[in-house]
């Protein structure tokens, strides 16, 4: 499944000229069936952690190292080498979200066996990873498109960029904290009696 929906982004690459980071955000990165592999990613570590434990265990470290390199290539070194989508397209539109993708699966058997009794710590994480579905759903196609529609983002300095990012989380906690408490967790309920 994983190299189909990775196929799926070969045939975009060769039918349709990308040339923007706009427009890679528009036509690929938010179109469901070319995001798909990162769910058989995690399903497939899913599947590694219950059938190769030990490994699974034995290599947190020397795979959150692996994800900490691929992540500092993909948020520095794309930047230092100028891999933009008008320039690199390939690279953009067929390995850059697996590539997101597998960092993040590398992380995994680290944070599978990370545990802290630290309050500060752990009360966060746990709210986060309750509201997380929430998030999914309402961070890009509703909050942050409606903040486009209110905000120039040619007339905006990085000060106000800055600002309106904090209201932005601030937007997304709030709301995803809502629709978890008053929607999502009943229904988990209410699913869980039956």
């Amino acid at each position: 499944m994983i190299v189909l929906f990775i196929g799926f982004k070969i045939a975009y690459q060769l039918n349709v000229q990308t040339t923007t980071l706009d427009i890679w955000n528009v036509s690929l990165k938010s179109v469901t069936v070319y995001r798909l592999d990162a769910i058989f990613i995690g399903v497939l570590c899913s599947w590694i952690s219950m059938n190769y434990e030990k490994k699974w265990k034995k290599f947190k470290f020397t795979s959150a190292l692996i994800a900490g390199l691929i992540m500092m290539f993909m948020y520095y070194g794309m930047g230092f080498l100028r891999i933009l989508p008008e320039t690199y397209p390939f690279v953009w539109n067929v390995l850059y979200l697996p590539l997101a993708s597998l960092s993040i699966a590398f992380l995994l058997p680290w944070f599978s066996q990370l545990e802290t009794s630290i309050s500060i710590l752990k009360t966060p994480v746990v709210f986060i990873s309750k509201i997380s579905y929430s998030i999914y759903l309402l961070h890009y196609s509703i909050i942050m498109q409606l903040l486009l529609l209110f905000i120039d983002r040619e007339k905006t300095s990085l000060l106000q960029l800055h600002f309106i990012t904090a209201i932005y989380l601030s937007i997304t906690i709030v709301t995803s904290y809502f629709l978890y408490r008053f929607y999502e967790h009943p229904m988990m309920n209410l699913r869980d009696k039956n």
